[in-house]
C-alpha cells in the first residue's frame, strides 16, 4: 500500500489545498500544480502559464488547462494539453468570444487521474475606441479656437495659430476640426503598441470647406507612429492608411463619411511604445505648376476602434 497525497494551489503564496489521497506503504508521492495569471489577451486567445512539481515516483503523464464561462471548469470543459512531466508549462486558449468572463484551471493527470490547480478569471477583449473627444465638442461646442491644442485631448506640432483648431460648421450646426495643407497634423497619444496583433476600424466625417483657385483632388493620411519617453515629437512612424477624396469643389458643403482598416502585426519592433494616431492634409502639389491651393479641411466624428487579435 502507498499513500497519495494532491496538493494544487499557488507555490510562491503557500497555499496548498489536499485534493485526494489513496494508500500504499510502499511510497509516498506529492504533486503540487499552480495556474498563473493569464496573459496575451485578445477578443479570441489568450496565453496560460502553469507549473507542476511532483515528489515521488509517480509520472505527470498530461497536463494542460480547461477553461469554460462558469466557474470551476472539468476537463470535460475547452481544454488544451500542454505536454507531460514536471516543470512550467504553457498553453494556448482559444476560440473564445469577445467581452466574455472566462474561468480557467491548469490540469494534471497522474495515474489516471485528474487534478486541477487554483481558477484564474479573465475577460476577452473587447473592441476599444481609442479616440477621445473625437467630436470636438469639448470644452465648448459653438467657440472658435485656433489652435487644435486648445481642444481636449489632441495635440500638434503646430505652433502657428490659424492653421488648425475647431470652428463652427453651419452646415450640420455644431463645431468641427479645421486643419490646413500648410499646417502640420493633429493627432492623439492612445496608448501603448500591443504585444498582440491589432487592427484598427478608422472613421471620420470629412468636407474640404475651402480651396483656392479651382477643384482639387487631395488626400487624406492617417498615421500610426510610435515613441518612447515623453516626447511625442520624436515618434517613428509605422504605417500609415491614405484616403483618396475625389475632386471637391471649394467652400461648400461636402461632407463624406470615410472608412478604413489598418493593422500593426503581433511581435511589432514597437511592442510597448506609446502609439500615436495622427490626421494630416498633405500639402498639394497639381503635378505641373507646382502650386498650393490653400486647402482648409474640416473633420468630425473621428473615430478609431482597436481589436486585439
Amino acid at each position: 500500500m502507498y499513500i497519495k497525497n494532491f496538493y494544487t494551489g499557488l507555490l510562491a503564496a503557500g497555499i496548498l489545498l489536499i485534493a485526494g489521497c489513496k494508500k500504499d506503504k510502499a511510497a509516498e508521492t506529492t504533486v503540487f500544480v499552480s495556474t498563473s495569471d493569464v496573459t496575451e489577451i485578445t477578443s479570441e486567445t489568450a496565453k496560460a502559464i502553469g507549473d507542476v512539481d511532483l515528489v515521488g515516483v509517480e509520472d505527470i503523464t498530461e497536463r494542460g488547462f480547461v477553461w469554460a464561462t462558469s466557474a470551476m471548469p472539468t476537463t470535460a470543459n475547452e481544454k488544451v494539453a500542454a505536454g507531460s512531466g514536471k516543470g512550467n508549462f504553457s498553453g494556448q486558449v482559444t476560440g473564445l468570444t469577445s467581452g466574455n468572463t472566462y474561468y480557467l484551471r491548469a490540469y494534471v493527470i497522474n495515474q489516471g487521474e485528474v487534478y486541477y490547480g487554483n481558477q484564474v478569471q479573465f475577460d476577452a477583449s473587447t473592441p476599444l475606441e481609442l479616440i477621445i473627444n473625437g467630436d470636438f465638442a469639448l470644452p465648448d461646442d459653438g467657440v472658435k479656437y485656433n489652435l487644435i491644442t486648445d481642444i481636449p485631448n489632441w495635440k500638434s506640432d503646430e505652433t502657428s495659430e490659424g492653421l488648425n483648431g475647431r470652428e463652427y460648421d453651419y452646415w450640420r450646426g455644431s463645431g468641427a476640426a479645421y486643419v490646413n495643407d500648410w499646417g502640420k497634423s493633429i493627432y492623439q497619444v492612445v496608448g501603448d503598441v500591443p504585444s498582440s496583433k491589432s487592427d484598427y476600424a478608422i472613421s471620420f466625417d470629412a468636407n474640404w470647406s475651402w480651396t483656392d483657385w479651382g477643384d482639387y483632388d487631395p488626400t487624406i493620411v492617417v498615421t500610426f507612429s510610435a515613441f518612447t519617453g515623453d516626447d511625442p515629437t520624436t515618434r517613428t512612424v509605422i504605417g500609415t492608411k491614405v484616403f483618396a477624396n475625389g475632386y471637391f469643389p471649394g467652400w461648400q458643403d461636402n461632407w463624406t463619411k470615410k472608412t478604413g482598416t489598418f493593422s500593426i502585426p503581433a511581435g511589432s519592433p514597437f511592442t510597448g511604445q506609446k502609439l500615436v494616431i495622427e490626421f494630416d492634409v498633405p500639402t498639394y502639389d497639381d503635378g505641373s505648376s507646382g502650386w498650393d491651393p490653400n486647402m482648409w479641411f474640416n473633420f468630425d466624428n473621428v473615430s478609431v476602434i482597436q481589436t486585439l487579435k
